[in-house]
């Protein structure tokens, strides 16, 4: 650990060790300028939202001081900060670093341009006002760099503007953010909250090594949209928490642009990426007819706001259930790497897909040692990757590599996975799956669209060799998620159905430990044993419906 944030990762462990909860999932919620200022100003305000709160099993709060340019009053956040304690629940602060600056942003005019000194000295305002009510605040992801203006041209110094805007960010971190807060509360822990836009991280000046190390804590935006997959939530949440410094403290979703059956999906997914504390954005969005300053597709962008809450409300419990039994349980799988602060042009967006698949994806910043792996393109730029390749394939060792990342590979490489065999003249034009020697697979697609449409067969035998060393076999469609945990006293898979329609999976498990249905969601209906014998499990899933199988090792 970096000298100097040792303190805070450890007042981090300490925290949750003096709450007897280090393991314990919690959900939050995020409370915009505008509720805070108007609606939790008076008793009855404070109080129907207090009904909601525990009626959604919300336990802590980040109360919003700053978004948009609206300010909230100090006096006005340290009463409803104390009519909120008063009534058990934990309190924290939120800003939200848009429009402070009086120079517009050339590329997206509400971010702040932050070479602006007028700007600037308005972060550090906002961040020691709010310091010097909370211990702890967490940054609405718009703390990155999207200015291209004479200033900032001028500051980049010929650089690339990837190179300038990481290292520019970072001192804007460290010395109008964090320096601040400390000098006036040398408690506060100010979290990052990344977006779920990873692809952009670097372009935009967010480093989420030297960031998260900087901070202590991280917070992972797992936001995925109806037209997104559902399993990148889980993957960026898994890929965050493999950071070396620091710690990804929990997850941040909304209901922007999503229906009921989205929205719980995200809180699912997340807490299967192994998220802490889930943070739900926000009480106007999701309790009230007002979404406030509502920027995303405006007002229609939250019109499912109530039922998206009232379906989380009706699955909360079975997901505090499905967290507190994956407490304490590691995650594992096919490992899918992305090498952090990079983004290729090409299979963008790529590994949050590939646990639609079927694939028991371990999100991974590093190259690791596992029995089997899917590579795209975002493999790359690791220096040890041809190393990496050939001691899999001296291992026999399956695993699949994408064409994009087969074609950039070097020409001895590429012979070595093709062995005898050859690449068909379609590859590169439709969607082909190559199966090889010993379990080595080239896999194309024009789009992920294509992937997921694999013929149900096609899938089983690629996903069965990927599976084989994991000791499972699966049959399912497309638009099927798998997910691997264990301890040294359990097993838990998890089978989650994204389709409209009904599926019948077949999940086949090569050990002797006995199993149970431990739940399924949205209800206990929702999964159907069909038959099970030999640890062969033919299940009947309904539509956007998910399902825990436990296994107890034998002492």
């Amino acid at each position: 650990m970096k000298k100097g944030f040792t303190w805070i990762f450890m007042g981090i462990l300490l925290s949750l060790a003096s709450e007897g909860s280090a393991e314990k999932h919690r959900f939050s919620m995020t409370c915009k300028v505008d509720c805070v200022q108007n609606l939790f100003r008076t008793e009855e305000g404070r109080q129907e939202a207090i009904r909601w709160f525990r009626k959604h099993r919300i336990e802590k709060l980040y109360l919003e001081s700053y978004r948009h340019g609206v300010s909230v009053d100090s006096s006005v956040l340290e009463e409803v900060k104390r009519g909120l304690e008063a009534a058990g629940l934990e309190v924290g602060g939120c800003i939200t670093p848009t429009q402070m600056s009086q120079r517009k942003s050339t590329q997206w005019e509400i971010v702040t341009c932050f070479t602006d000194p007028t700007g600037l000295q308005f972060l550090k305002e906002t961040v020691e006002r709010t310091a010097r009510i909370f211990d702890f605040i967490i940054l609405d992801d718009f703390l990155f760099h999207a200015c291209t203006c004479e200033t900032c041209e001028e500051a980049r110094q010929g650089r690339s503007w990837e190179a300038f805007r990481r290292d520019y960010m970072l001192e804007v971190s460290r010395k109008w953010i964090l320096e601040p807060a400390r000098a006036v509360n040398p408690k506060c822990q100010i979290i990052i909250k990344y977006p779920c836009w990873y692809e952009g991280y670097p372009e935009r000046g967010y480093d989420v090594i030297r960031q998260t190390a900087l901070f202590g804590i991280s917070w992972a935006g797992t936001e995925t949209r109806e037209e997104g997959p559902p399993t990148q939530a889980s993957w960026l949440q898994g890929w965050l928490n493999d950071v070396d410094e620091g710690i990804c403290g929990g997850c941040w979703y909304d209901p922007l642009g999503t229906k009921p059956e989205t929205f719980v999906e995200q809180a699912r997914q997340s807490i299967l990426g192994g998220a802490r504390e889930s943070l739900l954005h926000c009480y106007d969005y999701l309790a009230t007819t007002d979404p406030g300053i509502a920027i995303h597709r405006g007002d229609e962008g939250v019109k499912y706001g109530r039922a998206d809450a009232e379906a989380f409300r009706l699955e909360v419990d079975s997901l505090q259930k499905m967290a507190d039994l994956l407490a304490g349980m590691e995650p594992y799988g096919v490992l899918v790497p992305k090498k952090p602060n990079d983004s290729p042009q090409q299979n963008v967006r790529y590994p949050g897909y590939v646990g639609m698949l079927g694939i028991p994806v371990l999100p991974s910043m590093k190259l690791r040692e596992t029995p089997s792996f899917y590579l795209t393109l975002h493999s790359l730029p690791y220096e040890n990757l041809e190393n990496y390749l050939e001691k899999a394939m001296a291992e026999k060792k399956p695993f699949v590599v994408t064409y994009h990342l087969f074609r950039e590979l070097p020409a001895s490489i590429q012979q070595k996975i093709l062995g005898k065999r050859s690449l068909p003249e379609n590859v590169g034009k439709e969607t082909a799956w190559i199966p090889l020697e010993e379990g080595r697979m080239v896999i194309y697609s024009r789009n992920y669209q294509e992937l997921m449409d694999l013929p149900q067969e096609t899938l089983n035998a690629l996903r069965n060799t990927l599976l084989q060393p994991l000791g499972f076999s699966l049959e399912a469609p497309g638009r099927v998620s798998f997910h691997l945990f264990r301890s040294p006293h359990g097993k838990v898979e998890v089978l989650e159905n994204f389709r409209s329609t009904p599926v019948t999976v077949t999940l086949t498990c090569h050990d002797s430990h006995p199993r149970k249905i431990f739940l399924a969601l949205p209800q206990k209906e929702s999964a159907e044993i069909l038959s099970h014998e030999n640890n062969v499990w033919k299940i009947r899933l309904q539509p956007r419906s998910l399902v825990v199988v436990e296994a107890l090792l034998q002492e």
